[in-house]
């Protein structure tokens, strides 16, 4: 299991890849996707910026998400078949598996 709140997402990246390239076997990656505190700030323009830069982050880190779920299973379908899968098939591949993930949670807006 990776822990990874701590990395930025290159290095979060990098370790994915080393921990990929020592083992075949499953492993996971813990990531809070929780809101950061930002600094305060003053006057009834800036009032909803914070809740927009964290929007902003949110779908930016989802998207993040999306590519290492489609890479990782791409990776993983050509090492169970141990078959090269052409654009096509890595296509309709990642299509399902998106399709499977429900990243509704996580997305920016009210969740009460």
């Amino acid at each position: 299991m990776i822990g990874g709140v701590a990395y930025s997402p290159d290095l979060l990246r990098a370790e994915i890849r080393r921990v990929r390239a020592l083992t075949d076997k499953p492993f996971g990656v813990d990531l809070l996707l929780a809101p950061n505190f930002l600094a305060p700030q003053t006057g009834a323009q800036n009032a909803h910026a914070p809740r927009r830069d964290i929007e902003s982050e949110t779908r930016r880190a989802i998207q993040e998400i999306r590519r290492e779920v489609a890479d990782l299973t791409v990776q993983a379908t050509e090492k169970v078949t141990r078959k090269v899968l052409d654009e096509a098939d890595q296509r309709r591949l990642v299509d399902e598996a998106l399709r499977e993930l429900d990243f509704s949670a996580l997305a920016p807006g009210d969740h009460d």
